[in-house]
Formats: structure tokens, sequence, C-alpha cells
């Protein structure tokens, strides 16, 4: 999954591809969406990846994304202060993101 943000800031997209462990291609999807940060964008491929991950009932999944502050920002619940960011703030990821992610798809399944 992985998102772009346009030159001239007038829109972003995002996409994903879906593999099985043979590199075969299962799945996709690409989307236009307004212009935001590449943070933003780069969550919003995750979210969407993943919320398309779940309606096609693929549940073990290997997630690649080029954001090590994405990353970082997702495994630890906040940004280290050893990455750097051109950005003195860092906004916020949406709690679903992480939520979506720290899930034990190997426990009981709730209805």
């Amino acid at each position: 999954m992985d998102g772009a943000v346009s030159p001239t800031r007038s829109y972003a997209s995002i996409g994903g591809v879906f593999r099985d462990e043979n590199g075969t291609w299962l799945d996709g999807f690409s989307m236009k969406l307004v212009d935001d940060t590449v943070f933003k964008v780069e969550a919003k491929a995750i979210l969407e990846g993943l919320n398309l991950a779940w309606d096609k009932g693929f549940r073990k999944l290997e997630l690649e994304c080029d954001n090590a502050l994405l990353v970082e920002t997702i495994l630890a619940g906040e940004a280290s202060p050893n990455l750097s960011t051109t950005k003195p703030e860092l906004e916020e990821l949406p709690p679903i993101v992480k939520d979506l992610l720290l899930v034990d798809y190997n426990g009981p399944m709730l209805p």
C-alpha cells in the first residue's frame, strides 16, 4: 500500500495490491483523494487496504510501507524522537489504523 501527493498539492492518490505467498496478484485498489499531508495520505492507504483485505477475507497479511515515520508511529503509538521530520508537529495517526494492525487474527473471532 502506498500514497502520493501531487507536487502542485492539488490532489493525492493511494493504492495497494494483495499477492499470495508466490507473488500472484489477488486483488488491488486505487483511489484519488483530496490534498492532504503525505503522512495522512499514507495512513489512509493503510486503512483502505486493511478494510479491503478484511472485506475480501484476507486475515494474515504482511504489510509493506515506505514511510518510516508512519511505521514507527503505528508500532509505538507515537513518533520516536530519533526520527526526523520536516514538520514541527506530527499529525495524529487515525486510531482505527493502529487498532486494525494490532488485532490478533489467530485468536477467537468476534461476531
